[in-house]
This record gives C-alpha cells, sequence and structure tokens, in this order.
C-alpha cells in the first residue's frame, strides 16, 4: 500500500465521458453501459452489463474513498435488487437486446443473478479498502461483489487498475517499519516481536496528508506494546527516521531524551521525543526542530530500551486512571 501525496485533479464527469467510449476494465473486460447519472432513476453514475448479463454498478467518486462512499455503495445496492431485465431495457437508449447481441457475441436472454460493485476513484483510504474485502468475504452467498478501480488521469485519457487494498496483518508478524491503521493511524514498528512496541506517529487523512496527535495520544499513548492489526506501508516523506533512537542531553541541566522521528506538518519541522527525569521516562514531547536543537546536544548516555519505555508510559496511564 502507497501513500499518495498528490492526485492529478479531474471531473467525475469527465471519466463517466471517457469510460462510455472505453468501457474497459483493466484486464481488458469489456462491459456494455447502460446508462448513466440517473439510470432507473437511482442516482447512480454508470451501470453497465458485462458480457454474462450481469448488473454492473459503478460509482465514480473524484476524491479518495472514505467508508461513506461504501455506504452510498450498499444503499444503490439495495435499490437494484429487485431490477429486472425488462427494467433494465426501458432505461437503454434504443435496443438492448440487439446492442448486447452485437457488443458480445451472444443473446441476452435474462438479467443475471450476480451483482458487481465498482468504486472508481484516485485513491481509497484503508477504512474503505478493509470494508470492500470484508463484504466481499461475507456477501459471497448473495452473489454480491466488490471491486475497486483505482483511476488516474492522464492528458484527456485515464488509466485504470485493480487496487487490491491493503494487506493487513497483526502487528507482531512486521518487521521494524512503518504501517497504517484501518481507520488511517500511522505508526512506526520500533521494536518488533509477540509484543511490538509502537510509534502512533498521526493520522493520515483521505488526502494522503499526515495529522499530527495531540493531547492525551501524544503525551502518553504515543508509545505502547500493541498487536492490532496494521498493513506495511511506504514511510512518507514527512517522517524522517534516520535519527529514530539517539540519545540526547538537555543543555542547560542533566536531563535525557531519545529521539522517535523527526516529522513535518505545514511545513514545519517537529522533533517528537521521549522526556526521562532521573532515568525514567515520563512523557512524549514534541518542539519545533530549530529550537529542539538549540537546547538539546547528542549525547552517548544509555537509557530504556522502547520496550521499557512503552511500559513505563502504560503504566502511568494505568496509575492515572
Amino acid at each position: 500500500m502507497t501513500i499518495k501525496f498528490s492526485i492529478e485533479a479531474w471531473r467525475e464527469s469527465d471519466f463517466e465521458r471517457w469510460f462510455a467510449q472505453n468501457p474497459l476494465f483493466p484486464n481488458r473486460e469489456r462491459v456494455l453501459l447502460v446508462s448513466k447519472h440517473r439510470p432507473l432513476k437511482r442516482v447512480i453514475d454508470l451501470v453497465c452489463l458485462d458480457a454474462a448479463g450481469q448488473l454492473v454498478i459503478i460509482e465514480v467518486k473524484n476524491e479518495p474513498t472514505t467508508r461513506r462512499t461504501v455506504g452510498q455503495a450498499l444503499e444503490y445496492l439495495a435499490n437494484f435488487d429487485d431490477a429486472s431485465l425488462s427494467d433494465i431495457e426501458e432505461e437503454y437508449d434504443g435496443d438492448l437486446g440487439g446492442e448486447f447481441a452485437k457488443f458480445f457475441g451472444h443473446e441476452l436472454k435474462t438479467l443475471g443473478a450476480q451483482r458487481r460493485v465498482v468504486l472508481a476513484a484516485p485513491t481509497f483510504d484503508a477504512p474503505s479498502a478493509l470494508t470492500a474485502r470484508w463484504l466481499n468475504e461475507n456477501l459471497a452467498s448473495a452473489k454480491v461483489t466488490f471491486q475497486l478501480l483505482e483511476v488516474q488521469r492522464r492528458g484527456d485519457s485515464f488509466g485504470l487498475s485493480w487496487y487490491g487494498g491493503p494487506a493487513f496483518v497483526r502487528a507482531r508478524a512486521l518487521a521494524a517499519q512503518t504501517a497504517v491503521s484501518p481507520r488511517g493511524r500511522l505508526y512506526q514498528v520500533l521494536e518488533p516481536g509477540q509484543r511490538p512496541v509502537l510509534w502512533h506517529i498521526g493520522r493520515v487523512d483521505s488526502s494522503g496528508h499526515l495529522r499530527l496527535p495531540v493531547g492525551r495520544a501524544l503525551s502518553k499513548r504515543g508509545v505502547r506494546t500493541s498487536s492490532r492489526y496494521l498493513a506495511p506501508v511506504e514511510t512518507p516523506p514527512a517522517v524522517d527516521l534516520s535519527s529514530c533512537g539517539s540519545v540526547w542531553r538537555y543543555r542547560s541541566g542533566g536531563r535525557l531524551a531519545k529521539l522517535l522521528g523527526i516529522v513535518t506538518d505545514n511545513k514545519k519541522q517537529f522533533a517528537v521525543f521521549v522526556r526521562f527525569r532521573d532515568g525514567y521516562p515520563t512523557s512524549i514531547r514534541r518542539a519545533q526542530l530549530r529550537r529542539f536543537r538549540a537546547q538539546w546536544e547528542p549525547a552517548m548516555d544509555k537509557v530504556d530500551s522502547w520496550r521499557s519505555v512503552a511500559d513505563a508510559l502504560e503504566r502511568q496511564v494505568m496509575d492515572a486512571t
């Protein structure tokens, strides 16, 4: 799974017109466009038939999808539950049976029982991709299939590719790497293992921008042990892990800090670090990088491992409650 920070803008109507002239999915599967915009008076972007006479509902978004998009698709699917071949024929501008036979080389005798829902968008957030995968696994008996179609603008044309969704696994199966949760929370696995230690870097929003945590999420719960479901991702440009684990000493005293990383938010760089007092981790702090470097200097001191840090911070949370 790749976090994308820039997407060439396009309008939904641009894609709909282009697809009407190029009704091909990435595997070269042809579909026959039946109607667009308001088929059967249900607000669906594109309705097609495949070679088996099965209904293909295409919902187009010119922005990254969210759970709301999946919810809309489910609503449309429910509206088409009782659709018959005669309903589809009424909406087609012409002889649907004749065009189907010309298009696919065989007759359209009945509307297939299978329903295919295709969400077409430039990118897909983790929750919507996870939801689509779950629906595929659990709606098989209802003969419903959800597919994610990644759409990228290429001048006057579009590039299409099927999106399989992030491969979520338990955090204990990951190495020391960056990963994202189904809800878009970005983590760094500081220490892998059966009790992996995670740093909650922030949240990746639907536009691919990193939002830094605030309040309690930063001060006490930013480093913790957890084996939640995560999907490995490329470390985004907004996160610099090159100095992760380095130790720093406060220039005006004996306090120590262990650096988690350097993050960029609104073009400002911040150092995120665990602060120690008398050799004991007390909190997670964030300071503008320039200020941090002015107040702290690299040190050769040894401090607790990330696992010990996580255990100490979690005990503080438990004691506070």
